[in-house]
C-alpha cells in the first residue's frame, strides 16, 4: 500500500497520534503540505519502507519513526527544523538518510539515528557537510555524513 497525506488548503496540517503501528499495510510515505509529525506517530510501523517528505514539513516529533524495522530510505525536505528524540531509533534496516536541509536540523537527543542499518549513510547538501559533521548531534554521526550526489 502506498500512502500519500497531502492538504490541499492554505495551512498545513499535522500528523498526530499512533497512525500505523505494528504490522500495518503501509509501505511507502509521502508527506505533502505537512507542517509537522508528532511524537510516535508511525512507531513500529513494520511495513514502512520508503519515507518522503517536501519543504512543508518542519518538525518530525520524539519517536516518530522508531522502530520501523523495515524502513530503508527517509527523504527529508529542506523545511526540516527539528527531528525529536529518538526520531528514527531503532529502524534496523535504515541505510539512507537524504536530508536537503541547508542549516542540519536540529537533533532533540543524541539517539535520534541509533541502531539503524550498520553501513547507513546520511545524504546532504554538498554546501554543507561540514556544517553537519561539526553540528551538535549530528557530529556522533560524522563518519556516516556525505554529500548529496
Amino acid at each position: 500500500m502506498i500512502i500519500h497525506f497531502a492538504n490541499e488548503t492554505a495551512n498545513p496540517i499535522s500528523i498526530a497520534g499512533v497512525l500505523y503501528t505494528e504490522n500495518a499495510p503501509l509501505s511507502n510515505l509521502t508527506l505533502a503540505g505537512i507542517k509537522e509529525v508528532k511524537a510516535r506517530a508511525f512507531i513500529r510501523c513494520n511495513s514502512l519502507q520508503t519515507i518522503s517528505t517536501d519543504e512543508t514539513l518542519t518538525t518530525i516529533g520524539s519517536e516518530a519513526f522508531r522502530a520501523c524495522s523495515a524502513l530503508t530510505t527517509a527523504e527529508l525536505g529542506e523545511g526540516v527544523l527539528t527531528i525529536g528524540e529518538k526520531g528514527f531509533m531503532g529502524c534496523e534496516s535504515l541505510a539512507e538518510i537524504e536530508c536537503r536541509a541547508i542549516t542540519p536540523p536540529l537533533l532533540e537527543d543524541r539517539y535520534v539515528f541509533d541502531y539503524n542499518a550498520k553501513e547507513r549513510k546520511i545524504y546532504v547538501p554538498t554546501e554543507s557537510v561540514d556544517a553537519y559533521i561539526t553540528a551538535e548531534g549530528w557530529s556522533k554521526y560524522a563518519d556516516s555524513i556525505t554529500a548529496i550526489q
